[in-house]
């Protein structure tokens, strides 16, 4: 039996647990204490079916899972991480489904490089409404190995995403893939938090698109610097996908944003600002939508 492990359990992590829990993998959710207990007492209702999953702390592994799934808030990735190392071994292998560009850098600083591969979803439309969570679009998990090779783990993650009917795409070229996502995040993620828009205002209004390709268009600046090739074209794709997205859809910072979370925008323009300040790139949309960002969540 292939056993799988999850660390965080929002819209991203429901998605892919919900699909692999009706194979014969052995679906454990990392929590402990009163998260557990809150797990136990409350099913997780996704696309409204309900879900009960093998809840465990790290201390109650007996054996190390073959994958981890990574998907927790990015101001919660160091401390979600700490003590990870000790139900891993060498034949584990670790992804991150968060987005940005450096959540495995973080998680490396923990575990080390050796069982992480590179990772992101694309095209999913995940949503959470407290413990209720709803996809149209499953959303297809990139991977690969940062230096490009078809390693035999990458094989090994294949494999287990070809089991479980997973919309997967094994990467030769993961960061600048990474990078691709990362630009789309910037583009949508940040306007719709400020402006309160859901996928139909950019499909529809030119002002917002507009906002988001200036941002982007940042990130492309960045990023040819970098030595990755993206492009104009690159934009309209992400226009493209997200122009299919359903209108009142809503991406993960707007949802954030309505529920009075914490955002993820120092993941996205806080850390894209730091990058690019240290490279000479200017980034003035960038740094106002995250200072207007800041303003709302100060305003919680």
């Amino acid at each position: 039996m292939v056993n799988v492990a999850y660390l965080g359990m929002g819209a991203i992590g429901c998605t892919f647990a919900s699909q692999m829990k009706n194979t014969n993998y052995n679906i454990q959710v990392i929590c402990d204490g009163e998260r557990k207990e809150r797990y136990k007492n409350n099913k997780f209702s996704i696309n409204d079916i309900d879900y009960v999953f093998d809840y465990k702390s790290l201390d109650e592994f007996e054996e190390s899972p073959d994958l981890l799934i990574i998907s927790v808030k990015y101001h919660d990735l160091r401390e979600a991480i700490k003590g990870i190392d000790k139900i891993i071994d060498k034949d584990t292998i670790v992804i991150s489904l968060l987005n940005g560009i450096d959540s495995e850098e973080i998680i490396a600083e923990q575990i080390g490089e050796d069982n992480l591969l590179y990772s992101f979803v694309y095209s999913t439309d995940a949503t959470k409404v407290g413990k209720t969570f709803y996809y149209k679009n499953n959303g297809i998990i990139f991977f690969g190995e940062k230096s490009g090779e078809i390693t035999e783990k990458a094989k090994r993650l294949k494999k287990i995403f070809e089991d479980n009917d997973i919309r997967h795409d094994m990467s030769t070229n993961i960061i600048r893939d990474m990078w691709f996502k990362y630009m789309i995040n910037i583009g949508f993620n940040q306007p719709s938090a400020v402006l309160g828009a859901p996928y139909g205002v950019f499909r529809n209004n030119q002002n917002i698109r507009e906002i988001g390709t200036k941002a982007m268009l940042e990130v492309v600046t960045l990023a040819n610097k970098l030595g990755i090739d993206l492009s104009m074209q690159d934009i309209q794709d992400g226009f493209d996908v997200v122009d299919n997205f359903a209108a009142d859809g809503r991406t993960s910072m707007l949802q954030d944003v309505n529920a009075k979370r914490i955002t993820e925008i120092d993941m996205f323009a806080g850390k894209f600002c730091e990058i690019a300040k240290k490279h000479g790139v200017p980034c003035p949309v960038n740094e106002m939508l995250y200072h207007m960002v800041k303003v709302i969540e100060y305003k919680y």
